[in-house]
């Protein structure tokens, strides 16, 4: 069984083995990654530890190379609504959270990405 992360609109599904397409030199060194900002309230949601990101890969992909802590956080560094998450090291697919809008009378059914 995968496991999954989920801090408000950012979910990260944690992967087995590197995917295809993840090659070392397209991938981007850092220790802090935004990984979504928070267009409603002006927070982000923030991956701290040694990682590479590979944004290319399928949606995004990230290789934690040690334990990391994903920080929801406002923009001076405290702490905003959802508490950390600790992350072991592993590999891990950013997934975009989206929402199942229903059919009304002015516009059809959709799905739209989740605003957090």
């Amino acid at each position: 069984m995968r496991m999954m992360y989920r801090q408000g609109d950012v979910l990260l599904l944690a992967l087995p083995e590197p995917p295809a397409g993840c090659d070392p030199s397209t991938g981007i060194d850092g220790t802090a990654a935004v990984l979504a900002r928070g267009e409603l309230s002006g927070h982000d949601h923030v991956l701290h530890g040694a990682a590479r990101y590979y944004p290319s890969a399928a949606g995004g992909v990230i290789e934690l190379r040690e334990p990391g802590e994903l920080r929801h956080q406002l923009a001076d560094g405290s702490q905003a609504e959802h508490d950390p998450i600790v992350l072991p090291p592993g590999w891990y697919r950013r997934l975009q959270q989206v929402e199942y809008v229903e059919r009304s009378r002015f516009f059809p059914a959709r799905r739209r990405r989740v605003a957090d």
